[in-house]
């Protein structure tokens, strides 16, 4: 939901607080369902002809036409994020459900961006004001290409494609849409976007438009925070071979994701599906559970817990919660870590340095809840609350690089 030249190897274990939008539909066979409005400018009425109209980390979409009337068809029900964006306006999104309604009507008023803040979400703006950044910071925006803007955007490419070896096959297309501003003490990198980022990833085997709301990377404390809604186009294989390395692809890049994670304990079938739950009782962190880690743990053992018990009734029709006030490691003993992977250097605090060295390269998170927060999710994944837990460890080293439409569901033969 993620989620970055010197520092690309330290940025790959940094902490990452949930940002993407985790949209997951529920199953309903073949049912089609639609979603139908028109798009207005909300100041002075008039329609917006080829807004660019679809459902988040999905596959559908439709652009308006020349009189600003969208029609939009998904082919499975549940919950779904309605986003549209057209240059020179902010982001609209919408939570929506599609279950026994099958037609929904909406019709969508844009709010023009501010003058001043040209080509620029304002919505960020307006957010770091009002967390006080502006009156305790100096800093200063690089929007024009030269060493210090390719130097930010190295950083950020790394940080938002993620590590993997798919990551290593994705590319950013117009990389001149971004601008990024610096405070002066370094500490602080921040992005904006003044289209949607076209990404395109020849291991999945998709082109991706990725509307970016907000970055926010702090390279002192590791944290990096960033929200977006995606759309996918599926590419078109040269020939059966290349189609059928997509599929296998595909699969190991949704196999231990925290997408799966979440269906599996939603469905209970942690066990099932390969994953193991433990956890640290440091209590919250504050996104600093590196140095809390070393501090608190002295036998390096974590101890094991059936997150099961913890999951409750979520506030939505269908929904689970949980929370536990503790660090929760997620291991999935079906998949081992990559190459590329560097571990935090607190990774073997969380588990013992006694471990059989057959599961050491286990692939390895950490999930952490604000207090009074929970995690609340859906039988398929969506994430209704994704900014009030963070993960850490592996899970932050596969970003959009790894990213699959929402609808993409393991075949019979992968399993679960």
């Amino acid at each position: 939901m993620n989620f970055g030249v010197s520092c690309t190897a330290s940025l790959k274990t940094l902490f990452l607080l949930v940002l993407c939008c985790f949209l997951s539909p529920l199953n309903a066979g073949a049912q089609n369902y639609r979603i139908e409005g028109t798009v207005f400018d909300k100041s002075s009425g008039e329609t917006l002809p080829f807004a660019n109209v679809f459902l988040a980390n999905t596959t559908f979409g439709a652009p308006t036409d020349t009189a600003g009337v969208y029609s939009l068809k998904a082919t499975q029900a549940g919950t779904y994020r309605l986003t549209v964006k057209y240059l020179g306006f902010a982001t609209f999104s919408r939570e929506v459900e599609l279950n026994e309604t099958t037609r929904l009507n909406i019709d969508i008023y844009l709010d023009p961006l501010e003058e001043n803040v040209e080509g620029v979400e304002v919505t960020a703006y307006k957010k770091l004001i009002k967390r006080g950044y502006y009156e305790t910071h100096d800093s200063f925006i690089i929007e024009e290409k030269g060493p210090q803007w390719r130097k930010y955007y190295r950083v950020f490419q790394s940080v938002l494609l993620g590590g993997s070896r798919f990551a290593s096959g994705t590319k950013i297309l117009n990389a001149e849409v971004l601008s990024f501003e610096i405070f002066k003490d370094q500490t602080q990198i921040l992005a904006f976007a003044s289209k949607p980022i076209k990404v395109i990833n020849n291991e999945l085997g998709y082109e991706l438009e990725y509307v970016l709301e907000s970055f926010e990377l702090d390279l002192k404390t590791r944290l990096m925070t960033f929200h977006g809604y995606p759309y996918f186009k599926e590419l078109e294989p040269r020939n059966i071979k290349q189609l059928e390395k997509w599929q296998q692809n595909r699969w190991e890049a949704y196999r231990g994701s925290l997408r799966h994670f979440l269906k599996s304990l939603y469905a209970d079938e942690l066990e099932e599906s390969g994953f193991e739950t433990a956890w640290m009782p440091f209590g919250n962190t504050n996104g600093n559970a590196a140095s809390r880690s070393y501090k608190s743990t002295s036998s390096g053992l974590s101890r094991p817990i059936d997150l099961y018990d913890y999951v409750k009734p979520g506030s939505h029709p269908g929904s689970k919660r949980f929370y536990l006030d503790a660090l929760i490691l997620v291991t999935a003993a079906n998949s081992v870590e990559e190459d590329g992977y560097i571990r935090p250097p607190w990774h073997e605090y969380f588990f013992g340095k006694n471990l059989n060295n057959s599961r050491r390269n286990l692939q390895r998170s950490w999930i952490e809840i604000k207090p009074d927060k929970s995690v609340e999710f859906d039988r398929n994944g969506y994430i209704y609350n994704p900014l009030d837990f963070a993960f850490y460890g592996y899970w932050s080293f596969k970003m959009v690089g790894d990213m699959l439409p929402i609808e993409y569901q393991p075949s019979d033969f992968h399993g679960n």
